[in-house]
């Protein structure tokens, strides 16, 4: 009986060690984005797989360093800077290292809507192409003159360019500096504007626009809420309404809370719908399209609130009591 359990507890032991060995060696995320490393001179095995673990390229350090002694590469792997993925597999990223392929001088990076200009610094800073400090100070002291949309942003917005880097997937070179890659965002934004925007806006404030569009953007899941989001946002504001959306408020505080307390609520900020009156000071995100569009051209709807379903979508109404009814439902 004794020897039946011991026998168990080692296929277990085994079992677990293969097991991990085997998630150890997967690739470290499905996700195609590429990130710069780099990889110093005169540096071990365990200080290069150090490094890749940091930049997520790689699940297991012990996993990279077993799996280049086993091929017998941990002593022939390069210096150089490096273009990878996380969803590379071991064996690519040594063979890479091994061949010192830094031949690709670009890197592919993907600024989803409604990123605001912190995260799009934070992920310049997590791929390795410029530091997080580095782009905030570039876009605080960009020249707006560059460009007609930005001539009419006060030069005393806390972030001048939020709601302006359109959101995309762009290819910088390696040795790009922040600000050529503003100018490149920029660039961007520009042709939309020329294209979409600029003849739909009606003799409306550009700024304006781009303020409710970042708000839609961080209100809205479903494309189809979007025009109706605007609606409300219209409508609120034609009544004199405070907008009280919570994403102002998350903008304000400076981080995402799933529930907003009664005290976030009352935080002093010139971007809190819920104590000023009119639009925020400035855009909240940086929007796509989508929410562009809706906000050049709302839904006709006298929809003066939403509530959140908890599927994505929203369930609107121009009852306050219908509203509340919705609130307690779906809360």
């Amino acid at each position: 009986m004794k020897r039946s359990f011991t026998l168990i507890m080692l296929i277990f032991i085994v079992a677990m060690v293969f097991g991990y060995i085997y998630y150890s060696m997967q690739p470290a995320s499905p996700s195609d984005e590429y990130i710069v490393v780099v990889i110093p001179q005169n540096v071990g095995i365990r200080e290069i797989s150090g490094i890749l673990k940091e930049k997520g390229i790689i699940r297991s350090p012990t996993a990279f360093e077993l799996r280049a002694r086993v091929e017998g590469k941990s002593r022939v792997l390069k210096a150089g800077k490096y273009v990878m993925s996380p969803n590379m597999n071991l064996d690519e990223i040594i063979d890479k290292l091994e061949r010192g392929d830094i031949v690709d001088d670009t890197v592919k990076v993907t600024f989803p809507e409604g990123f605001t200009v912190k995260e799009i610094a934070r992920r310049l800073d997590d791929i390795g192409l410029v530091s997080q400090e580095d782009f905030l100070k570039a876009v605080e002291t960009y020249d707006i003159s560059k460009y007609e949309f930005l001539k009419m942003i006060p030069e005393n917005r806390p972030v001048k360019l939020e709601g302006y880097l359109y959101p995309d997937t762009y290819t910088f070179k390696l040795d790009a500096d922040s600000e050529d890659i503003i100018n490149t965002m920029l660039t961007r934004f520009n042709v939309i504007y020329e294209n979409n925007i600029k003849e739909n806006l009606n003799g409306r404030s550009l700024d304006d626009i781009i303020k409710i569009a970042s708000m839609i953007e961080k209100e809205a899941v479903v494309d189809t809420d979007r025009p109706k989001i605007a609606s409300v946002i219209y409508n609120r504001l034609r009544k004199g309404m405070r907008l009280q959306i919570d994403a102002t408020v998350q903008y304000a505080l400076g981080k995402h809370k799933e529930k907003l307390s009664i005290k976030d609520l009352e935080i002093d900020s010139p971007y809190n719908t819920y104590r000023i009156i009119g639009l925020p000071e400035g855009p909240i995100s940086n929007p796509g399209l989508k929410s562009i569009t809706a906000a050049l051209k709302p839904a006709d709807t006298n929809y003066i609130y939403y509530v959140a379903k908890g599927d994505g979508s929203h369930y609107f109404t121009d009852d306050y009591n219908e509203f509340l009814k919705a609130k307690n439902s779906y809360n």
